[in-house]
């Protein structure tokens, strides 16, 4: 649990300061957004040394390295010299280590469901939007307190680090899935990793679309105030975490393939609503009804690819990097061929991709015979 909301710490600690790393470097819009790239396209390229370490030294180690890293390296940030120039390659770094990161605590997460036999991965996946929440409070109330980001990201960045490596030691030393290869074979992505990976990238698009472009939407094309405006990730992020609360007793009800379809094909549905009829209040009731039918893909993507190792986590993630990377970009070529409002529509194309490719998950929510520890 501590590890999940960690995550959602170190990702809105560094987005929630965005304003004081442009005034540290100079950085106008543009600049900001090579900057988002150089994180995203970190992410993207994690996948070679994440299945190496999961293969040569387990998710443990992975969890320890990467947690101390990327704490640290968001300690140092805002004290990087030589600008631009030397931040992308930090930001590129911190992508790297975020996904391995996430990575080894899914993989750590899988486990204890094998062991213990408990579905549990969705409520896991809901305490990084705690983590998230958590921070952005703290972020406003250190900006109020006029705490530099020097201080305020080695105070949160030497905390991650430790925390991490104290909480690296409460796990198992060592996880190799029932199909987890011994030998590093080939790079090549395997049929099951592009399987998950294309549903998780579709997702990626979905979610990375309504974050980037729900508050111009209100605000620009519905004509809500900006206030209201910002109130749309909110309501987003709040009935993701709702939905993921959710997603392990529904999973196991219904079955995985069936609540990602059907809660896909809601939000599509709702979609389809605000563009032919577009106002305020159904937008933010489409928010909803598409976060609730979002909530679920992940969890139960991270969950059975877990079952057939570590390295599967590991490129089905970076697969799904990539379509948080290349969303924005696509919509807003989207925004620039229509309009703003297109937009909407591209979104609802999404969601009923994501309910089509939920056929590569399983129809039932069933755990595999645990493995002892070290096996």
């Amino acid at each position: 649990m501590a590890s999940f909301i960690g995550l959602g710490v170190t990702f809105a600690t560094l987005m929630s300061r965005q304003p004081a790393l442009q005034a540290e470097y100079g950085l106008n819009a543009g600049d900001w957004g090579w900057c988002l790239l150089a994180a995203g396209a970190g992410g993207v390229s994690a996948y070679p040394l994440t299945r190496w370490m999961l293969l040569h030294k387990g998710s443990r180690a992975l969890l320890t390295c990467n947690g101390i890293l990327l704490g640290l390296g968001l300690a140092l940030l805002p004290w990087w010299p030589g600008g631009l120039a030397t931040l992308l390659p930090a930001l590129f770094c911190q992508g790297l280590l975020m996904n391995g990161l996430n990575v080894a605590v899914n993989s750590q997460a899988v486990h204890f469901e094998n062991r213990t036999g408990r579905f549990c991965m969705g409520r896991l996946h809901a305490l990084f939007y705690l983590g998230v929440t958590g921070a952005a409070i703290v972020s406003s109330a250190a900006v109020a307190a006029g705490l530099s980001a020097h201080q305020h990201f080695a105070i949160v960045g030497l905390g991650v680090s430790a925390g991490y490596l104290w909480l690296s030691r409460r796990f198992a030393v060592d996880i190799v899935a029932p199909h987890e290869p011994t030998e590093s074979g080939s790079h090549r992505p395997s049929r099951a990793v592009l399987a998950f990976g294309t549903l998780g990238a579709l997702a990626s698009i979905v979610a990375s679309g309504i974050d980037g472009w729900t508050p111009l939407l209100l605000h620009s094309v519905m004509g809500a105030s900006a206030s209201t405006a910002s109130l749309g990730l909110g309501t987003f992020s709040l009935s993701m975490f709702i939905g993921r609360m959710l997603t392990d007793p529904l999973a196991h009800r219904f079955g995985p393939r069936r609540l990602v379809r059907g809660g896909a094909l809601l939000g599509a549905v709702m979609l389809v609503a605000v563009s032919l009829m577009p106002s305020v209040p159904l937008a933010f009731v489409a928010l909803m009804v598409a976060g609730l039918g979002q909530a679920a893909v992940f969890p139960i993507l991270y969950s059975a690819a877990g079952r057939l190792g570590g390295h599967t986590i590991a490129g089905m993630a970076s697969i799904a990097s990539a379509g948080g990377l290349l969303g924005p970009m696509l919509l807003g070529r989207i925004a620039a061929l229509g309009s703003p409002a297109a937009v909407v529509v591209g979104l609802t194309g999404a969601m009923l991709l994501v309910g089509w490719r939920a056929q590569v998950l399983p129809q039932r929510a069933a755990l595999p015979v645990a493995q002892p520890v070290g096996a």
